[in-house]
């Protein structure tokens, strides 16, 4: 059975100081190294959102409620940017299997190396997106290899576990949602099925309705 090596992000529960200083090493590294010939997402885009995150950041230390919803958006941008970043070096890697330690990390990142298993259900994952609509959030599904249905939850708080309710259930990869409140941050979770079953929901996500 053959072992593979595979990006290691942990990017759960690190501060959000951490994430910047992530950021930063990440693309410095990368702009170093000779396997990343054309990074997707660009290098500018690393840089642009990793330095939003540090004003961000800045903000939040001693501004208000709306600085630390803007630190909220900031730090989401980040771990989207950095999941991208993770996928692309994964795939030079898999090209290149001989190299594939040095390729991970050679973008300041740690490489695991974990032994092929049987597939089981697929992770999936929300990204959401802004919109000038009043009340709506837009979220796009993304992963769950082969997912026929998706169940999305909502609630406006990720602290409460019995605030959440299922609030769609869709087959497409992108919908919106009208939310009850304008000017307020809303939590989301999404639970695909496919031919294996039910696949764990994933972890939530938050996007602020105008």
């Amino acid at each position: 059975m053959k072992n593979r090596q595979f990006v290691k992000l942990e990017l759960r529960g690190k501060p959000p100081e951490e994430k910047y200083c992530m950021g930063g090493a990440v693309y410095n590294a990368m702009s170093k190294s000779p396997y990343f010939i054309s990074p997707n997402p660009s290098l500018a885009y690393i840089a642009a959102v990793t330095d939003a995150l540090k004003v961000a950041n800045m903000n939040a230390a001693f501004g208000g409620v709306l600085q630390k919803i803007e630190q909220k958006m900031a730090i989401a941008n980040f771990d989207d940017m950095m999941n991208r970043v993770g996928s692309y070096i994964q795939t030079i890697a898999d090209e290149d299997p001989q190299h594939a330690f040095q390729i991970i990390h050679s973008a300041a990142l740690d490489p695991r190396r974990t032994w092929a298993k049987k597939p089981t259900p697929s992770y999936t994952y929300l990204v959401p997106k802004f919109t000038y609509l009043p009340a709506l959030i837009k979220l796009l599904i993304k992963g769950g290899r082969n997912a026929k249905r998706f169940d999305i939850y909502m609630s406006a708080s990720n602290e409460d576990s019995a605030t959440w309710s299922l609030i769609a259930t869709t087959t497409k990869r992108s919908i919106a949602i009208k939310v009850p409140q304008r000017e307020t941050l809303y939590y989301f979770k999404v639970i695909s099925y496919n031919a294996q079953g039910r696949c764990p929901k994933s972890d939530a996500v938050y996007q602020i309705a105008l």
